[in-house]
């Protein structure tokens, strides 16, 4: 007897949107690349931002504190910098005024001995009143990821709320790293068939938001959007940074049972962009069937991995998605 999951996605207008959504983005700048000096880029990071209307940003590679002021005041953001090791090179969190001043936490992580990174990494911690989020650049060393990782679990499980982890991971999903945040309940919230790294021609994903909630009192949260921004008019991305920006746009609530991802072991998210019902289960056949609520199948496919289902030209708002698998039922709400 085959199971299945099933979710009821109900697709809204953008209007009902802003009620409890927060986008969040992480953004790799790029330090000074022979001519091509961060500050003369800066205005257009900072466009790119204010394009997005993300509310809280990750931002790494920032180089000095003159650059980190105007991405600030030309993206119209608060924020705060970390001179990681006191040489003017460091990471940033950005974030828009109405979510309150954080309790901001700078973390240092010197690289292991004789670690092949001699970089020295950290993380920011920025404590808002309903969630945590952590901006982080990581380290190229393997062990020295492993030290990062086994930091901002430990922060988590002791947040008592729900915590957001934004950065570049210098990790895909399936290394090492990744799979310990997946193993201690960090979902990644990105789509897994969009890659950040290289920007010209990109083939690697390490830019990556991660989502962890431990408490019944900790807000539920759901994904609404997945995807890299699309840049305002005259900006090219590839000519700014070697790394695409990012943007996740999640959806707080204290309902309970309102999230679009399935519980990590069973390795299959769904979730909505647009009118579009992406699925995202690595290395997984799917058998897939779309309902409306008079109970007609309206789409019946099949994938394997990543697939993405069009509602367009398709009437209502309210749908149930089958995709095989252990017997899972989740209310899903955008």
């Amino acid at each position: 007897m085959r199971n299945y999951f099933t979710y009821i996605i109900i697709l809204m207008f953008p209007a009902f949107l802003s009620a409890g959504n927060i986008t969040f983005m992480t953004y790799n700048l790029q330090n000074d690349n022979g001519l091509n000096f961060q500050s003369l880029r800066i205005t257009r990071h900072a466009q790119v931002i204010t394009a997005s209307n993300a509310d809280v940003v990750s931002v790494q590679e920032v180089n000095g504190n003159t650059n980190f002021n105007n991405l600030k005041s030309r993206s119209g953001l608060a924020g705060s910098w970390y001179d990681i090791a006191g040489n003017g090179y460091g990471i940033g969190l950005l974030w828009k005024s109405s979510l309150g001043t954080p309790t901001i936490t700078n973390v240092k992580v010197n690289p292991t001995p004789g670690s092949t990174d001699k970089e020295s990494r950290a993380y920011i911690i920025a404590e808002f009143a309903d969630f945590s989020f952590i901006s982080t650049h990581y380290s190229l060393n393997a062990v020295d990821r492993d030290t990062m990782t086994a930091r901002i679990i430990a922060y988590a499980n002791r947040a008592g709320k729900t915590v957001f982890v934004g950065g570049d991971f210098n990790a895909q999903p399936t290394y090492r790293a990744m799979v310990t945040f997946k193993n201690n309940n960090f979902r990644i919230l990105n789509n897994l068939s969009e890659n950040t790294f290289p920007s010209s021609a990109p083939t690697s994903l390490i830019d990556m938001i991660l989502g962890f909630r431990k408490n019944p009192t900790d807000k539920q949260f759901s994904v609404v959007s997945a995807g890299i921004p699309v840049p305002p008019t005259g900006v090219v991305l590839k000519d700014i940074s070697d790394h695409l920006p990012y943007c996740v746009t999640v959806n707080l609530t204290d309902e309970p049972g309102t999230g679009t991802d399935i519980p990590e072991n069973n390795n299959i998210r769904v979730y909505t962009k647009d009118r579009t019902i992406l699925i995202d289960a690595p290395d997984t056949p799917l058998d897939i069937k779309v309902y409306n609520l008079l109970g007609n199948l309206v789409r019946k496919e099949t994938g394997f991995g990543q697939h993405a289902i069009s509602l367009e030209g398709i009437a209502g708002s309210v749908f149930i998605v089958k995709v095989n698998g252990r017997g899972v039922k989740v209310v899903v709400r955008f």
